[in-house]
Parts: C-alpha cells; sequence; structure tokens
C-alpha cells in the first residue's frame, strides 16, 4: 500500500524513508506478536490526492492493549492503484485537558 518512496512517522519512534523501511517498522512489529486494529473516522480524495484519518489500538500477544493512538494517511493514485506517500501516528495521551493558558 506504500509508494516506494513513502514516509512514515511512527508514534515514538524515528521516521522511516522508503517501502522497505516501512516494511521493517511494521515487520518488527510482527516478530514481536503485535496486533493492531484500526478505526477510520473519515477519508476523503480530490484529484490524485486523498486522506485517511483515525483511531488505532496495539496489542500485546495477550490481547492487551499497549498503546493508542490517531493517524492520518496521506495517499496518491499511481499506476498501480491508491498509495500511502505519508503516514503519521501519534499517541493518545491519557489525563487532563492542557489548559489554554498554558505554553
Amino acid at each position: 500500500y506504500y509508494t516506494d518512496d513513502c514516509q512514515l512517522m511512527p508514534p515514538n519512534g524515528a521516521m522511516a524513508q522508503g517501502k522497505d523501511a516501512v516494511r521493517a517498522v511494521f515487520g518488527a512489529m510482527i516478530s514481536a506478536g503485535l496486533s493492531g486494529e484500526t478505526v477510520v473516522t473519515e477519508a476523503t480524495s480530490a484529484g490524485d490526492l486523498g486522506y485517511k484519518t483515525g483511531t488505532f489500538s496495539i496489542f500485546a500477544p495477550d490481547g492487551t492493549v499497549i498503546d493508542r493512538g490517531k493517524f492520518n494517511e496521506t495517499w496518491r493514485k499511481t499506476a498501480d492503484g491508491w498509495k500511502i506517500i505519508l503516514h503519521h501516528a501519534a499517541p493518545i495521551h491519557e489525563g487532563p485537558e492542557p489548559d489554554e493558558t498554558d505554553h
């Protein structure tokens, strides 16, 4: 699903550049026995670009949730179909909302 020159910005991790690097990031998660689930909250396209946003959960082998977050993917229509060019994910931290006066 990724272009050859894609970028992955995982939560709490270094940016991965290129399809092989993205495959290595997700491959390491699979090798560790982790699994994931996404919930898409919005997806749209115009011309040859589109985006998808939503939330994700990452599960340990025993099914325990070990991470939750939100994501945004930018897609480009190619000769081979729709491919991800940018995948950004960020953790969702539990706790109180920040005070608007805090900077």
